[in-house]
């Protein structure tokens, strides 16, 4: 079968290294970049995954922000106390739990998050230009198969999250796997130690 066709180390090395080539610019020039100038400051990927949360889902608790992020309810804490001195969130008592507050975006983090994304777009647009005509609808279709060939590959789909929201347009590549996506499946744990936020997520 041709599925089960052995495939060259060195075709695997090559695939890989653009792969690592590929994530590495985006991080640099759609995250890094693109927020540094559209805010006038590094602000740390964490805090704009928070503002995106906040903007397309509404207000959230912290349970919520640190489910999402992957991380524990005490280490998303100081984050989020980050995000208040800022003023770019603010809480409010919540609705069922009054034990535990709920946290939206100020008018302020509303508009950082949107001058973080019409960056984002400008710089997508340059570069879709250079691709072509039909290079958006490559692109997508492209990206979509590799993010969903390499899910599937892995086989374990436990706490992992595109924090894309792709669930709610079909696109998800979770999709068809156990996924243990924190807005599909709210109420199940997940089964792999939470991680810790690094000094450069908090900052």
């Amino acid at each position: 079968m041709a599925g089960r066709e052995l495939i060259p180390a060195e075709t695997v090395d090559e695939v890989f290294k653009a792969l690592a080539v590929l994530a590495r610019t985006v991080d640099h020039v759609l995250q890094e970049r693109a927020v540094e100038n559209a805010l006038g400051q590094p602000v740390s990927l964490s805090k704009i995954q928070v503002l995106r949360l906040l903007h397309r889902r509404g207000a959230q608790t912290p349970s919520g922000i640190a489910r999402f992020l992957g991380v524990t309810r005490p280490s998303v804490s100081q984050l989020i106390e980050s995000l208040e001195d800022m003023g770019w969130i603010t809480r409010r008592s919540g609705v069922r739990d009054g034990r535990e507050f709920l946290l939206e975006l100020s008018e302020e983090g509303r508009e950082r998050f949107l001058a973080v994304r019409r960056q984002q777009r400008h710089l997508l647009r340059s570069a879709l230009r250079q691709a072509g005509s039909r290079g958006a609808s490559a692109w997508i279709r492209t990206l979509r198969e590799i993010a969903q060939s390499l899910a599937q590959a892995d086989r374990a789909f436990d706490a992992f999250c595109l924090q894309c929201g792709a669930h709610a347009d079909g696109t998800c590549v979770l999709v068809g796997g156990e996924a243990d996506c924190p807005f599909l499946h709210p109420s199940t744990p997940r089964r792999e130690g939470r991680r810790r936020l690094r000094p450069r997520d908090r900052a």
